[in-house]
């Protein structure tokens, strides 16, 4: 008995998952182009985005890295890569914390700040490590009491946090630091 012949297979190209991002060649034109959206870091919309590349595995790679970044939690970019951490705490509390939260609020950050940045003011603030925030914090206990140390760290910690909630920083260095306890 002989069996009827098997069609070749064709392998079916894959579809990209929605969200991830798209690539198409201009037609009559050698170059591919990548399109995603980008988050706005300080309105928070997404706004699509267009990249040409001159061939389609670049453009692929390129939204496979973008995507691989994305997923493990560290954005593409950095709204202001040079920013010291004066300049980074300033922008935190004139956004979040002035005309928001009550004057005794806002005058104790500005304290956390001044003792913060009289140390390490001048670093930028996204290359700021865990072991910064340590030698910080060694600092700042030689210098003041605990409950102002735990002040500062949480200030700290705080605009990093909203920073990395919103897209302008990769991660909090603050988080793989064991915070100071306060004293009761």
């Amino acid at each position: 008995m002989a069996h009827p012949p098997v069609p070749a297979r064709t392998r079916k190209q894959l579809k990209r998952p929605n969200g991830f991002g798209s690539v198409y060649k201009i037609k009559d034109k050698p170059i591919y182009v990548a399109q995603f959206y980008k988050l706005n870091p300080v309105t928070g919309e997404k706004k699509k985005t267009v990249r040409k590349f001159r061939t389609k595995k670049d453009a692929l790679l390129f939204l496979d890295n973008l995507n691989n970044s994305a997923l493990n939690g560290r954005p593409s970019t950095q709204v202001n890569e040079k920013s010291t951490i004066r300049e980074f705490l300033d922008t935190h509390i004139d956004r979040y914390v002035r005309d928001k939260k009550a004057p005794e609020t806002l005058r104790n950050y500005e304290s956390a700040r001044n003792r913060i940045c009289s140390e390490v003011g001048a670093m930028n603030a996204s290359k700021f490590l865990p072991r910064d925030v340590e030698v910080l914090i060694e600092i700042l206990e030689s210098k003041y009491k605990i409950n102002t140390v735990c002040n500062a760290f949480a200030l700290l910690s705080l605009a990093y946090n909203k920073s990395v909630k919103i897209g302008e920083m990769p991660s909090n260095p603050c988080l793989r630091v064991d915070a100071p306890k306060r004293s009761l």
